[in-house]
C-alpha cells in the first residue's frame, strides 16, 4: 500500500489552528496540541474557545453570531418604615440612602430611560 501526502480535508470542514499554550479536546477525543493546524466543522469549536483556536482561512460569511437579547432591569420599590428603597429584580438595594416614595419614582423614571 502507497502512503499518500498530506490529508483528505472534510466536507464542511475548515482548517483552523491552536494557538497558544495547553492542549484542547475535540468532541471526538481528538487532542490538538499547541500550534497545530486541523480540520474541524463550525460546530465543534466552542465560541469561548475561538479566541485560542483561530480559523487558517476567513469563516464562512453565512454564519452570523446573533447577541442574546437582554432584558430591561425592573425595579421596585420597597417601603421601610416611612421611606422607600429601590431593588433591582435580584434584590439588591440600587440607591443608598432612603427615599421618599415621589424621589423614588423619580429615580425609577430615570433608571428606566
Amino acid at each position: 500500500m502507497k502512503r499518500t501526502k498530506g490529508k483528505k480535508e472534510e466536507n464542511g470542514a475548515i482548517l483552523w489552528k491552536k494557538s497558544g499554550r495547553g492542549s484542547f479536546r475535540l468532541f471526538s477525543g481528538k487532542i490538538i496540541k499547541p500550534n497545530q493546524t486541523f480540520h474541524a466543522s463550525l460546530d465543534e469549536i466552542p465560541l469561548p474557545f475561538r479566541d485560542v483556536i483561530i480559523p487558517v482561512k476567513e469563516l464562512p460569511s453565512e454564519e452570523i453570531i446573533v447577541p442574546l437579547k437582554t432584558l430591561p432591569p425592573r425595579y421596585v420599590i420597597k417601603e421601610k418604615g416611612e421611606k422607600f428603597v429601590i431593588e433591582d429584580s435580584r434584590g439588591k438595594a440600587i440607591n443608598e440612602g432612603l427615599l421618599s416614595k415621589e424621589k423614588a419614582e423619580r429615580f425609577i423614571e430615570e433608571l428606566s430611560t
